[in-house]
């Protein structure tokens, strides 16, 4: 009589063959599954797009006449006139703020340049007054040599 672990041994290579085929088939089952899940998602999804356009042609579709197609045209011009007026302000908002920007960059380059010629001003007058006490020492040393002498 043959024992479990001598038939295991037996057929080793066989065993991993069927382990790797149910691997497989499972992985294929697990991606059939998955790719299920997304269509029904995109699937409901999509109806909202399709009652929006529903919705837009709703009256053409239903009165189908020359005075439906006029509306239509009427509301989509006037939404079209609504946007460029928005459009319009937005770029008169954008240059607005560009306007700002540039003069705020140019009032801190000025404030930039006032400051850097303040600091050398100040530095140069203090390295002149520096030079004159220097000045006043040798004076006063030269001074008090003369009158050490006499």
């Amino acid at each position: 009589m043959i024992t479990v672990m001598e038939w295991i041994n037996a057929n080793y290579g066989l065993i991993i063959f069927a382990a790797i085929i149910l691997a497989m088939a499972g992985y294929s089952f697990y991606k059939k599954q998955k790719q299920k899940k997304e269509m029904k998602l995109a699937e409901q999804s999509y109806p909202l797009s399709a009652v929006a356009e529903m919705d837009l042609f709703e009256d053409v579709i239903a009165g189908d006449s020359l005075s439906s197609f006029k509306k239509q045209k009427l509301v989509a011009e006037k939404n079209i006139s609504q946007i460029k007026k928005e459009a319009k302000q937005v770029v008169v908002e954008e240059k607005k703020i560009d306007y700002e920007y540039r003069q705020k960059k140019l009032q801190f380059a000025n404030e930039k340049k006032r400051l850097g010629l303040s600091y050398t001003n100040y530095m140069h007058q203090s390295r002149i007054i520096d030079e004159m006490m220097q000045n006043q020492l040798r004076m006063q040393e030269e001074f008090n040599k003369t009158k050490d002498d006499n």
